[in-house]
């Protein structure tokens, strides 16, 4: 017997809380890397929020799932425990500086912490969550319990548990992404819905106002505190003189209520509820509407690549 592993008599509750807290970090790993791998497109957009440029987002989101895998793993194995302890409490403290740089920056973009699984918008909770995180972890490597590898059944059972735990995560985010996608999408052919913008001189329009009849309109959704809709205005900027006479692109920006935003050039105003109008989930993201205002896509496009890649299909269909 490994003497980490020897409780004295007055102790047991103390080992099975080691126990308890080892697996409900393994299996919060599991779940993560697996809510995350249903949903690498998010991912990647998170993993871009965060910090990383967008030409690495795809490399970094794959090595992100392969990590939780492995230290979940690991955390499991009797063997590897205090080399996982310490690298889960690692995992969990660059998580942490992640989410309070966005904070120091005033964003707020989802965390994606479990993927397709669960997601909220970035805030002093999620970063407090992260560092009760990271001490659990180190919490761990002083006591790590009683032993779930010490046998072969024991092994089995300890491997079994995981994955069932992974297939079980695998179920519920294919469930929600099936939930959220197939019926809340707006339908093709569908006349584009009725929101109200706002110029920055103060000047109402309806949206059908300033859609153009004889060419097709990309409606592009941003946000003021979205990394990734700033990086991609200077090229939508581009995109729109260029194409101004065979695609018009209507740049409409969220509001967040504070005084000191600025206004993109040629942008309009909307409010939050837009984004529900057009069911959409965040930014950026963009619609694509025939001569007669009418949804040519019913999955709109989310994210810069997506974004770029629509804008040229409009020009070819």
């Amino acid at each position: 017997m490994i003497k980490m592993f020897v409780y004295s008599e007055g102790s047991i509750a103390l080992g099975l809380a080691g126990t308890a807290l080892r697996l409900t970090l393994a299996g919060l790993l599991v779940a993560s890397a697996t809510g995350k791998l249903w949903d690498m497109s998010g991912t990647r957009q998170a993993v871009s929020e965060f910090g990383v440029p967008p030409a690495y987002s795809n490399r970094a989101s794959q090595i992100l799932v392969a990590t939780e895998s492995a230290i979940a793993l690991m955390l499991l194995l009797d063997p590897l425990l205090y080399l996982a302890a310490w690298l889960c409490s690692l995992l969990f403290f660059i998580f942490s500086l992640g989410v309070a740089r966005v904070l120091i920056q005033g964003r707020t973009p989802d965390c994606h912490c479990l993927g397709q699984l669960h997601s909220v918008p970035v805030g002093p909770g999620i970063l407090l969550r992260n560092c009760i995180l990271v001490l659990s972890s180190l919490y761990l490597i002083r006591n790590p319990g009683y032993p779930l590898t010490a046998s072969p059944l024991s092994t089995l059972a300890t491997l079994l548990g995981a994955g069932c735990i992974g297939l079980a995560s695998s179920h519920l985010a294919l469930w929600k992404s099936v939930k959220q996608t197939a019926p809340t999408h707006l339908k093709r052919g569908q006349l584009a819905p009725h929101i109200n913008l706002t110029a920055e001189n103060g000047r109402q329009a309806a949206l059908h106002s300033v859609l153009l009849p004889d060419r097709r309109n990309l409606l592009v959704f941003s946000s003021p505190k979205c990394g990734l809709c700033t990086e991609l205005q200077p090229e939508l900027q581009q995109w729109r003189k260029v194409l101004q006479q065979k695609v018009n692109i209507v740049l409409l920006e969220r509001e967040v209520g504070e005084p000191e935003e600025t206004w993109v050039e040629g942008s309009w105003r909307v409010e939050n509820a837009a984004l529900t109008t057009f069911k959409l989930n965040g930014t950026p993201s963009a619609v694509l509407l025939d001569e007669q205002a009418r949804v040519v896509f019913s999955r709109p496009a989310v994210g810069p690549e997506e974004i770029v890649a629509l804008i040229r299909t409009s020009l070819v269909e």
